[in-house]
């Protein structure tokens, strides 16, 4: 038989931002730099745009080097390919090629000139096409994290309500993720990992602010919970590993209301709220944690293997207070550009920590019914008949602790009441 074509895009961008690829060799073994702020990594995807030469016809141009300038135009930087697959066919591709001016040599602040290090990523994405499902394509079976039920390990498959019907989209790992720090610790350079079905974890990386991140608290604090925020953009997750995009009872949906009321965070004493961010070198209500809650049950056996399934998911944000520590070693931090020591506490900064943890509780697939109340054949509830006579125990010997005239009272008084 003949070959069969899937329709190629490739898409062309150009980067201005190099911090994401670039650094030079003088900060190669520098991690913790004393006067060096570090919040997050520039997220590349709001900095690029597309080329001015990319019209869906025309080919890019070829990396060259101004010698007189030294810098080498058109390099390619990273390149993301996503296979879009359904059934056991490819559909379609997808490449984002992004491409930046970039300088050979450049100038530290002693004046001398670095090398440059610049690090190339290559990414490859395999994603279901759920564009167009139609009635043959939804009733497909694919092992995706376990059939039926998850398998302990694989990813937690996660997707969002599709405007257009009553299906699930952009269903993947993606969803819900948690930090993965680097070797420096530092949220700059720390990735994200999908949460996997199973496993309890806990992660985070590290802010390095100073007298300066603290001069804006609504800014911090709408920078960090952004960043939190990306981490957990999940509506629904799937009830086992292998759901049905259009069925959405296959689906539970994610408690996530917490975003714009966090748990409070610690306060000081005597001070109202917004009170606190007109001190100097703290800020209240910052989100440096947010908890991914997984309830799941088992809800059945196949071939002997127990069938568990997600029977729910929330998502909630813990809120501290962030305050610039001003004894000992850290005292240069807090006195600010107005101080005398403005040229070593300029920019001195301390750390702080944000964090992402989940939490996989085992529950009942199903609610345990309620003790019943009266006599019920059943051993575990009135064991040879003990409800019966424990009905009848406020008029029993025993209670009158074998008085036989308070026993007599006790008799004659519930005798008046019935």
């Amino acid at each position: 038989g003949g070959v069969t074509t899937i329709p190629t895009t490739v898409e062309y961008y150009c980067l201005t931002d190099l911090d994401f690829y670039v650094r030079t060799t003088t900060t190669a073994d520098d991690v913790y730099t004393f006067n060096e702020t570090s919040l997050f990594s520039n997220s590349v995807d709001s900095t690029i745009q597309r080329c001015a030469f990319d019209d869906g016809f025309t080919f890019p141009p070829t990396p060259t080097l101004d010698t007189a300038t030294g810098i080498c135009s058109d390099v390619v930087l990273d390149v993301r390919y996503v296979l879009w697959w359904r059934g056991t066919e490819l559909t379609r591709v997808t490449a984002s090629v992004i491409l930046a001016d970039v300088a050979i040599e450049t100038t530290v602040p002693d004046g001398t000139n670095s090398s440059t290090v610049l690090s190339q990523k290559f990414g490859v994405e395999f994603s279901y096409d759920s564009l167009n499902v139609t009635a043959v394509d939804a009733t497909e079976v694919i092992d995706r994290s376990g059939n039926p039920g998850y398998d302990v390990g694989k990813v937690l498959l996660t997707g969002t309500l599709s405007l257009t019907n009553d299906s699930i989209e952009n269903v993947g790992p993606s969803g819900l993720q948690i930090w993965s720090p680097a070797v420096d610790g530092l949220c700059t350079s720390a990735g994200r990992t999908a949460v996997v079905f199973g496993e309890n974890t806990i992660s985070g990386c590290t802010l390095r602010l100073g007298w300066d991140s603290f001069q804006d608290c609504a800014s911090l604090r709408a920078t960090v919970l952004a960043q939190q925020q990306a981490l957990v953009t999940a509506e629904f997750v799937s009830r086992g590993g292998n759901p049905n995009s259009t069925v959405i009872t296959d689906w539970i949906p994610v408690i996530n209301n917490d975003t714009t009321n966090p748990t409070e965070a610690p306060t000081i004493d005597g001070l109202e709220p917004d009170a606190i961010d007109q001190l100097q070198g703290l800020c209240r209500d910052i989100p440096a944690a947010v908890n991914i809650n997984i309830l799941y049950a088992d809800v059945g056996k196949e071939n002997e293997f127990v069938i568990q399934e997600v029977v729910g998911a929330r998502v909630s944000f813990t809120s501290t207070l962030w305050q610039l520590q001003c004894s000992g070693a850290f005292a240069t931090s807090c006195y600010g550009n107005t101080s005398t020591l403005a040229d070593l506490a300029t920019g001195a900064v301390q750390s702080f920590y944000i964090t992402s943890s989940v939490t996989f509780t085992k529950v009942p697939a199903q609610t345990p019914a309620p003790v019943k109340s009266f006599y019920a054949n059943d051993s575990n509830v009135c064991t040879l008949n003990t409800c019966w006579e424990q009905l009848w125990y406020p008029v029993s010997l025993e209670f009158a602790d074998n008085d036989f005239e308070l026993y007599q009272h006790n008799l004659g008084s519930a005798l008046l009441l019935a």
